[in-house]
């Protein structure tokens, strides 16, 4: 009985994951199209509402503090955003997924400098040409919440 019962709950916490991977990939999907065609009220629109579902999801937050850095500028948006990011991360306690969240991510907005949002709002189609594909740093956000989630569940 205590097999068939272990079975059942690894279906279904097997489906569950699956679909939480569904609903990832869907947001990355939006995301990077939102980017590809410079809507970027949409990118704004999908990482809030991943937030206002739960204000410590870090595919949320990670969107918004570089949404802040490259689709439109807001130093002080970007840093707070990645503040909680990073506050997030650390409260896994894994020392080794937050230096490189810091040194991939963080460092690069914590040292802004105050005249960014004047230059970076001049660089908007720059951005795009060096990054035309993908919204930025979309991919070490993803495999930081993956990494932190997979040591989570597996130890």
């Amino acid at each position: 009985m205590r097999i068939i019962g272990f079975i059942l709950f690894l279906c279904f916490s097997l489906t569950i994951y699956a679909e939480t991977q569904d609903e990832i990939k869907n947001f990355i999907d939006k995301v990077n199209q939102s980017w590809k065609d410079k809507q970027y009220e949409n990118i704004y629109i999908l990482a809030k509402e991943r937030l206002d579902n739960n204000s410590n999801d870090l595919l949320g937050l990670g969107v918004l503090s570089y949404y802040y850095l490259y689709g439109e500028p807001n130093c002080n948006l970007a840093k707070e955003y990645m503040k909680k990011f990073m506050e997030v991360v650390k409260s896994y306690n894994n020392k080794e997924i937050t230096d490189f969240a810091y040194e991939s991510m963080a460092k690069r907005i914590f040292n802004l400098p105050k005249e960014y949002d004047a230059y970076a709002k001049d660089q908007k189609e720059h951005f795009h040409e060096i990054m035309p594909e993908e919204f930025p740093y979309l991919s070490v956000i993803h495999s930081i919440a993956i990494q932190l989630q997979l040591k989570e569940e597996w130890g």
